[in-house]
C-alpha cells in the first residue's frame, strides 16, 4: 500500500497599474520550488544504462533506487527555476467605453498526478506485476517444464508469496521494471491570447480573439529497453533484441518529458443580454492542436508504434476539433396583457431556453491491428497505398453503418495496407513502420439541440409552483459515434453506434 507524499511551495506577486487614462498593465510573477513527489517507503527507482546499484546490489545493471549515487527521494531532484512571469493589457482606444483591445501572456507550469509517481511501486522488485506468457496449465500454471521444449515462465516454481527486501530481491526474467528519469521536467505551457470587444447597437456585445498555448516538457512514458529492429526479427525473438541485459530486462518503462504541444484558435463570441424578453449569446471557435507524441492523460505512450523512432507520432491530440459551435438563448412569453385573465394565465409566463451545440468529428486513429514491425506491442499504423481515404461527409448517414444495404462505411479501406518490413513507403528501421500519420481519420461530427421549457405559477405570500420540462436532443437528431479503424477487424471503416437519442424529463417544485 503506498503513501505518496510531496510539499507544495510557492508564492506570487500581482498589481495593475494605470499607464495612461485609457491604458492599463496587469503585471504578475509567479515562484515556485517544486519537489518531487515521493514514496513513504522508497519504492522508487529509475534507469541509468550501465550502473550498477549499491542499495539493491542484486538488480539488474541500470536499475537504482533511492539512495544510489545522485538518485534522490522521488527520485529527482527540487527544480530551483519555477519562475513563471505573466502580462495583461487593456487598452480602450477611442476613449468611448465601447471598444476594448486586451492581450495577455504567462508562463504556466503543470502538475503530475500521484498515479504516475506511483508507477515504479507497482512494478519489480517491488510487485510481481506482469505477463506471463508460457504457463502449464490452469491445475499447474508454475510448472518449471512445458510440453514441447517451451521455456517456463517460472523455471523456479511458485514466485508467490513475495515480500519486498532491499538485501533479498527476486526478479522474474526477463524483468518489467517502471522507472522515473532523473531529467524529468514538469510541463511548461506558454499561454497567449489577444482580443478585441466592441459593444455594437442594440446593446450586443460581440468580441474576436485569438487564444494559442505552446507547451513543453510534457509526461510520456516510452520503453528504454525497446527491441532493436534486423532483418531477423519475428514476434517471439523481441526480448533477445533488448539492447540492455537481453533475457534479464523486458520492457524498461521510463517516464520522462520530451513531448511538445501547440494550440491555436480565432475564437468568435456574441453575447445580447435580456432586452424585450429576449437574451442570446454564442461562441464560434475555429482551432487546431498538434503534439509530438500521445501521451493520453496517464503520460504513457499507448499509440505508440516505435519507440525508438517517436518523430513518427507527430499528429492531432485526441481532443481536436476544427469547428465548434454553442448557441444558447432564454425566451420569456410574456406578451398578452389584455383580455380574459384566463387567456393571460395560459399564454403568459412561460421560459424557453434551446441550447444548439454542433462540432467537427474527433481525430481517429487508423491500426493494422496485429504486431507486423515484430517489436512486441501492436500498436502499428498501416502504409497508404495513395487512394483517397475520404468519401462524401454528406452522403446518407445510414451508409456508414455496418448494417447498411449500400455497405460503404465511413472511410474508403482501400486506402490503407498492412505495414511490415521492406513494404514499399514504409518508415523507420526496415521500413517496418507503417506510413499513416496518428489520428490521420477524422470521426463524424456531433449535433445536438437541447430544450427546456418551464413555468413558474406565483400565488399570495410568495408561494411559487413551478412546472419544468427538459429534452436532451430534442429533436432526435442522430450523431454517429467513431468508425472502426483496424484493418484486422471485419467491422473496418464501418459506424455501430451513435450519440445518446432523445431524452425527456419532467418535474415541479414548490417553493414557499
Amino acid at each position: 500500500h503506498a503513501l505518496m507524499t510531496k510539499w507544495d511551495i510557492g508564492g506570487f506577486f500581482q498589481d495593475s497599474y494605470r499607464i495612461l487614462p485609457r491604458l492599463t498593465l496587469n503585471l504578475g510573477i509567479r515562484y515556485d520550488v517544486e519537489t518531487p513527489m515521493y514514496e513513504s517507503s522508497n519504492l522508487t527507482s529509475t534507469f541509468v544504462p550501465g550502473a550498477q546499484s549499491t542499495v539493491v546490489p542484486s538488480a539488474p545493471t541500470g536499475q537504482l533506487f533511492t539512495g544510489d549515487s545522485g538518485v534522490g527521494r522521488g527520485p529527482l531532484p527540487v527544480r530551483w527555476h519555477h519562475v513563471s512571469p505573466r502580462l495583461g493589457v487593456a487598452w480602450d482606444p477611442f476613449g468611448d467605453g465601447k471598444t476594448a483591445i486586451r492581450a495577455g501572456a504567462g508562463i504556466f507550469y503543470g502538475m503530475i498526478a500521484a498515479n504516475q509517481w506511483n508507477q515504479p511501486a507497482n512494478a519489480q522488485p517491488f510487485a510481481v506485476r506482469q505477463t506471463f506468457p508460457y504457463i502449464g496449465s490452469f491445475t499447474s500454471p508454475y510448472a518449471t517444464t512445458l510440453p514441447d521444449g517451451v521455456a517456463s515462465s517460472f523455471p523456479s516454481g511458485d514466485p508467490f508469496p513475495y515480500v519486498y527486501s532491499p538485501k533479498n530481491v527476486r526478479y522474474l526474467t526477463p524483468a518489467s521494471i517502471e522507472t522515473i528519469g532523473l531529467g524529468f521536467q514538469w510541463p511548461l505551457t506558454y499561454q497567449l491570447n489577444f482580443a478585441i470587444e466592441r459593444q455594437l447597437p442594440g446593446n450586443v456585445s460581440l468580441t474576436a480573439a485569438y487564444v494559442g498555448a505552446l507547451s513543453h516538457d510534457l509526461p510520456f512514458t516510452s520503453d528504454a529497453n525497446y527491441p532493436v529492429w534486423n532483418s531477423s526479427a519475428t514476434t517471439s525473438n523481441y526480448n533477445s533484441r533488448r539492447p540492455y541485459d537481453p533475457g534479464v530486462l523486458g520492457q524498461v518503462q521510463y517516464m520522462e518529458s520530451p513531448v511538445t504541444a501547440s494550440y491555436h484558435s480565432m475564437q468568435i463570441s456574441a453575447r445580447k443580454p435580456m432586452s424585450h424578453n429576449l437574451m442570446l449569446s454564442g461562441f464560434y471557435v475555429f482551432s487546431k492542436s498538434f503534439e509530438s507524441a500521445d501521451g493520453t492523460a496517464t503520460g504513457i505512450g499507448g499509440e505508440t508504434q516505435d519507440y525508438d523512432d517517436l518523430w513518427e507520432e507527430r499528429g492531432l491530440t485526441d481532443f481536436d476539433r476544427k469547428h465548434m459551435a454553442v448557441i444558447s438563448g432564454t425566451w420569456i412569453v410574456d406578451y398578452v396583457h389584455n383580455g380574459n385573465i384566463v387567456l393571460k394565465e395560459l399564454a403568459n409566463g412561460w421560459n424557453i431556453s434551446p441550447v444548439v451545440t454542433l462540432y467537427s468529428g474527433a481525430p481517429v486513429n487508423m491500426l493494422t491491428g496485429i504486431n507486423e514491425n515484430d517489436d512486441s506491442y501492436g500498436n502499428n499504423r498501416p502504409d497508404l497505398t495513395g487512394t483517397s481515404p475520404y468519401l462524401n461527409p454528406h452522403r446518407c448517414r445510414v451508409c456508414s453503418s455496418a448494417n447498411s444495404i449500400a455497405n460503404q462505411g465511413w472511410f474508403n479501406t482501400a486506402a490503407f495496407t498492412k505495414n511490415g518490413p521492406g513494404v514499399a513507403g514504409g518508415i523507420g528501421p526496415g521500413e517496418a513502420d507503417g506510413n499513416t500519420p496518428r489520428d490521420y481519420l477524422r470521426a463524424p461530427g456531433y449535433r445536438d439541440i437541447d430544450l427546456a421549457l418551464l413555468r413558474d405559477i406565483r400565488f399570495e405570500r410568495g408561494i411559487i409552483f413551478q412546472i419544468r420540462g427538459e429534452a436532451i436532443n430534442a429533436f432526435n437528431l442522430v450523431s454517429l459515434n467513431a468508425p472502426t479503424a483496424n484493418l484486422n477487424s471485419s467491422s473496418d471503416g464501418f459506424i455501430s453506434g451513435a450519440a445518446s437519442p432523445r431524452v425527456m424529463q419532467v418535474g415541479a417544485r414548490l417553493t414557499f
